[in-house]
């Protein structure tokens, strides 16, 4: 059964470049089984790694994806 209700996932994010596209695609996994109307916030909190680039395109591929980028820590 899934839910009407707008399900928001919002996970900060400090460089996690080495797990972040295995987290994505399990949370998207999960929140489309349970839900009809869902979206993940990645939250990066000044990551210094590779992690933007990842989420860059992990958000090419998916559409219910949002990124919010801090402008300091």
């Amino acid at each position: 059964m899934t839910s009407e209700y707008l399900v928001s996932l919002v996970v900060p994010l400090r460089n996690e470049a080495s797990i972040i596209e295995a987290f994505v695609e399990d949370a998207l996994r999960v929140l489309s089984a349970q839900c009809r109307h869902f979206e993940l916030v990645l939250v990066d909190d000044r990551s210094t790694d590779d992690t933007l680039s990842v989420v860059s395109r992990l958000m090419q591929r998916h559409s219910a994806m949002r990124l919010i980028r801090l402008s300091r820590r």
